[in-house]
Order: structure tokens, then sequence, then C-alpha cells
């Protein structure tokens, strides 16, 4: 009995550590494209999910993923990009300003 519990205990452990060496820490700056300076609070999310970060004043970031998860990455006035995380431990981002035509503005003085 105690040789089978033991068993148990020895797979348990496996299969957790298993689980634990998929997710790693995935790092680096968001930056746009037309003057290549860090952007402050790009939201990050892990696409598919509720989990994600924002970038912080300089535009760098932090955040734990799994190898296969796709990390989104959005701003206003910036194209959303979406980034298949794979191995790699560090993705720079460089947004693309969105720029879109304006319809006529008026202004009333009163």
């Amino acid at each position: 009995m105690k040789r089978k519990r033991l068993l148990i205990l020895l797979f348990a452990l496996a299969f957790s550590a298993t689980a634990w060496a998929q997710t790693q820490t995935v790092t680096g700056t968001v930056t746009g494209s037309d003057d290549g300076l860090g952007i402050p609070r790009v939201n990050i999310m892990v696409k598919g999910t509720t989990q994600g970060v924002t970038t912080d004043l300089e535009g760098k970031y932090s955040i734990q993923v799994v190898a296969n998860e796709t990390l989104v990455f959005t701003f206003i006035g910036y194209t959303t990009q979406e980034v298949l995380v794979g191995n790699q431990s560090v993705i720079n981002i460089s947004l693309q300003p969105d720029y879109t035509e304006l319809g006529e503005v008026g202004i009333v003085g009163l």
C-alpha cells in the first residue's frame, strides 16, 4: 500500500513539474515606428484569455506565458499586432501609427 501511494506521489510530482516548465517569462519594449520612442500603457493580452499587462512609462513589459500562446499588442492610434511567442523570451515590438481619414469637423461658436 505504501509503494502504491509513493508511486502516485511520484507521478503527480512529475506531471506538475512538466506543467510548470511550460510557462516562461517574456519581456520586451514597445516603441512607435514613427519616432522610435517607448509607448507607455500599451495593452498586451494573451490571445483568447483575460491575462494581460500594460507597458511602463518607458514602453517596457514583462508577462508570463506558455510557448504556444499569442500576444496581442493594442494602443489607441496604432495598428494592433499579434505575435506568436514560440521559444522567444524577448519580444520587442514597433507599432505602426494608424492614420485614418477623418471626415469634416464643424466648429460652432456661440
